[in-house]
């Protein structure tokens, strides 16, 4: 590995490289720590801030954090987003600003936004492959897994014979995911819960493995705002 350090103004070395597999290299091997980073973007060549903890970092999405794109390269959060913005607003392709590699969901074309640096060892060792190397973006953007696993969940709930028959045009399956809520179907007046038939909370047993599944995978790059901080929960309710 190349010496990726230059000295501050204080004198200390500091570890500047931007392309995670040799950063991800040189922390796990202990002899560089999240103090020893000084990460400047390769957009606008200011500094990025060091990794939070992940509950300080959801104060905003689009602060300049490290976003890691499939690629490998880093960049500052909010340059990354308003470069993809730029792109799809002039119906253009959305690449690494620094290679060039276009990675798109593969089902559902949306353009991946990248994922957020690790901010301990943990995450470091379990962050996902980069694409060159074997990694493989998932299907779906974060909004087009919650609509897709909605619609299914949904045809599942109103299809099940143990549903009542009067309940089957007025239930909904409602998901929330960091707070926000969605639902199968529009609502209206007042929602109340009610208890799933059996094998429907089979079902939803075994999608939530099927997405903790890939949630642990090694390969697959998900959306930013789905790593570590995705609780599906399920629930029906009449509308």
């Amino acid at each position: 590995m190349s010496d990726s350090r230059t000295a501050n103004d204080q004198g200390a070395k500091k570890f500047t490289e931007t392309f995670w597999p040799l950063l991800r290299s040189a922390l796990m091997s202990r002899k560089v720590t999240f103090s020893d980073l000084e990460l400047q973007c390769p957009i606008c060549y200011t500094n990025m801030p060091l990794p939070a903890d992940p509950a300080s970092d959801k104060k905003s999405d689009c602060n300049h954090g490290h976003v890691v794109y499939p690629c490998g390269h880093m960049f500052g959060r909010s340059c990354f987003v308003d470069n993809v913005l730029y792109n799809t607003d002039n119906d253009l392709d959305v690449s690494c600003p620094v290679c060039r590699g276009k990675f798109n969901y593969t089902k559902c074309k949306h353009p991946h936004y990248g994922l957020k640096m690790p901010c301990d060892m943990k995450g470091v060792d379990d962050f996902p492959t980069i694409v060159p190397q074997g990694g493989v973006v998932f299907e779906l953007c974060h909004q087009c897994l919650i609509e897709a696993t909605l619609k299914t969940a949904g045809e599942k709930l109103r299809a099940d014979p143990d549903l009542p028959e009067d309940l089957r045009h007025r239930v909904t399956v409602s998901i929330t995911v960091n707070g926000q809520t969605y639902y199968s179907q529009d609502t209206r007046g007042e929602l109340v819960e009610l208890e799933a038939p059996e094998g429907f909370r089979g079902y939803v047993a075994g999608l939530k493995a099927g997405l903790a599944f890939y949630e642990d995978s090694e390969i697959l790059w998900m959306s930013v705002s789905d790593t570590s901080e995705r609780n599906f929960v399920f629930f029906m309710v009449a509308i």
